[in-house]
């Protein structure tokens, strides 16, 4: 299981439930297809890839609650971004979405997925969201979760990206009780290239498996991933990047970096970075690292007149900051930090 290392050791999975809240984005004026689905796509190029012996990352393919399709033809480029709203309460406490996307030849799109819930329902996510990216697109991705602190939070994500085509990914994850993600990025063409940003925050009793993996098929073809995040009380986080230059995937270049802030003794944080080359004429690297805050940056804050606790936050903000200057939405950001505020 992708949660091993975390302790899990098994998942009473709830009873299906129907989903009902409204999520669509409104789309008037915007020249795109976007419909609530519950269709299986077959995606054979990604078959080996998926990981799908996970009997989680199979559930939403066939029993989905919600999800949506989407298809952005040629050569458009839809300049505001998306916002697909997945809200979980007492009377939706179980969210399985499969969210297919396909961007066309030459076209730009954001998508903003937030998942968020009431702050007493005892709650189930799993997603999978399947991604294509054709020649010469660009496609921004957005996911914020921040479910309350009784949920399970299960997430997939697997994305197939052409020639030349461009993909950046931020995936903040500040809530739920357990949470396991995976995002595969396969980088099919010449020129593709993949940048996955992320962010998480782990307080209580909390349990984070993260899973971002890079495979490099085209020549020339670029990753890069970047993770900060912060641990407090008795949580735990498993950080697992991996980069993978596939044979033909030459002059390639892939790069991953994970720093962890941790602002209590008792936290366990693993990283298990892994790079594997089966081409010659191919960069990667790698970087992981982690540390409690510095006391001589703490007490120079403190002396300037705040607090210990308003200095701490300001020190973990500050190191979220590059990756949530990337959010084009300023509601957004405010809403990630009053509630990285509330969670330290």
């Amino acid at each position: 299981m992708i949660w091993k290392r975390i302790g899990l050791k098994e998942l009473n999975l709830p009873e299906f439930k129907e989903y009902n809240n409204e999520f669509l984005p409104n789309i008037n004026g915007m020249n795109l297809k976007i419909t609530k689905t519950i269709n299986r796509k077959n995606r054979p190029v990604l078959d080996s890839y998926r990981g799908l012996g996970e009997e989680l990352e199979k559930i939403p393919q066939n029993h989905n609650n919600a999800g949506i399709e989407l298809k952005l033809d040629d050569d458009v480029t839809i300049k505001e971004p998306l916002l697909i709203n997945y809200y979980l309460d007492n009377n939706n406490p179980v969210l399985i979405d499969h969210n297919l996307i396909d961007v066309g030849k030459n076209s730009v799109l954001t998508l903003i997925f937030d998942y968020a819930s009431d702050d007493t329902t005892d709650l189930f996510h799993n997603g999978l969201t399947d991604v294509t990216v054709n020649e010469n697109a660009s496609l921004n991705i957005i996911k914020l979760q921040r479910l309350n602190s009784s949920s399970n939070n299960f997430d997939t994500n697997i994305i197939l990206i052409k020639d030349s085509g461009k993909v950046n990914l931020i995936t903040i994850e500040l809530g739920a009780k357990i949470t396991a993600v995976n995002y595969t990025n396969y980088l099919h063409g010449e020129n593709s290239s993949a940048n996955l940003s992320s962010i998480y925050l782990g307080d209580g009793n909390r349990k984070l498996d993260l899973n971002y993996t890079m495979i490099h098929k085209g020549r020339r073809s670029e990753s890069n991933i970047q993770s900060k995040g912060a641990l407090k009380d008795n949580s735990v986080k498993v950080f697992r990047g991996n980069l993978e230059f596939l044979k033909g995937a030459k002059k390639s270049k892939g790069s991953e970096s994970e720093y962890t802030t941790l602002l209590s003794p008792s936290v366990k944080s693993d990283s298990i970075p892994a790079l594997m080359c089966h081409e010659d004429d191919v960069d990667g690297n790698h970087a992981v690292s982690a540390g409690r805050i510095d006391e001589n940056k703490l007490f120079y804050l403190q002396s300037r007149g705040l607090d210990e606790f308003s200095a701490k936050k300001l020190i973990v903000e500050s190191s979220f900051n590059p990756i949530l200057e990337k959010i084009p939405d300023e509601n957004l950001k405010k809403i990630i930090l009053l509630e990285i505020e509330r969670r330290i």
